[in-house]
């Protein structure tokens, strides 16, 4: 059985990455501790519920609307799917 793994700033954990990340509690608890901080920094945080990379894309196209966005990502979907939402939003 591959370990969870408990939280706080200062937890090391010397298991495998792949252990680590099998553990659904595991994925939780540091998307928990990484939104907490990037909240405390003055950060917008969003964590989906449903396809995490459409979710990223409205967040991101509704965000720009208010203040100067950066979104950086490597996937060829976000392209895909900004060109989807942009469309839809305005019409076209």
């Amino acid at each position: 059985m591959n370990p969870i793994v408990g939280f706080t700033k200062k937890t090391l954990c010397s298991c495998n990455r792949d252990d680590f990340w099998s553990r659904d509690k595991n994925k939780a608890g540091m998307i928990a501790q990484i939104s907490t901080s990037l909240t405390k920094m003055g950060c917008n945080v969003v964590v989906p519920q449903g396809n995490a990379d459409v979710e990223i894309v409205k967040e991101t196209a509704e965000r720009s609307r208010e203040s100067t966005t950066t979104f950086i990502g490597e996937d060829a979907d976000f392209l895909i799917y900004f060109r989807s939402y942009v469309k839809t939003a305005i019409g076209t």
